[in-house]
């Protein structure tokens, strides 16, 4: 047997396996987008509460006596510090990240079919 025949059936498998393997991946791309696009909307809902709840907690403090307002402010104090924890952890730049990701993945497995 020469060298080409010995390889052959592996570079078919390989081609073979590559082909499920972008097809897998091309069905689960419209998965991945639509988790994100719903993490998306939940994160700007999310913040969407966060900013009327501290809105109205700003209301609230401000109707109290000074006294009162500063044993208060430790407390906003640590929300604050939580909230721009959090909001550190998922960014829009996160979305547009993983928008790029699904784009030129499609693109780079669509064309390889070709």
């Amino acid at each position: 047997m020469s060298k080409n025949q010995t390889t052959a059936p592996i570079a078919n498998v390989s081609n073979e396996v590559h082909s499920e393997a972008a097809a897998s991946i091309l069905e689960l791309l419209p998965k991945v987008e639509r988790i994100g696009s719903e993490l998306e909307t939940k994160v700007y809902n999310l913040n969407s509460t966060k900013k009327h709840l501290f809105n109205l907690l700003s209301e609230a403090i401000g109707k109290l006596p000074d006294e009162h307002q500063m044993d208060l402010l430790p407390f906003v104090w640590q929300l604050m510090t939580i909230d721009g924890v959090l909001s550190e952890c998922i960014t829009p730049r996160d979305f547009c990240n993983l928008e790029d990701f699904i784009y030129y993945t499609k693109e780079l497995l669509t064309l390889s079919n070709i």
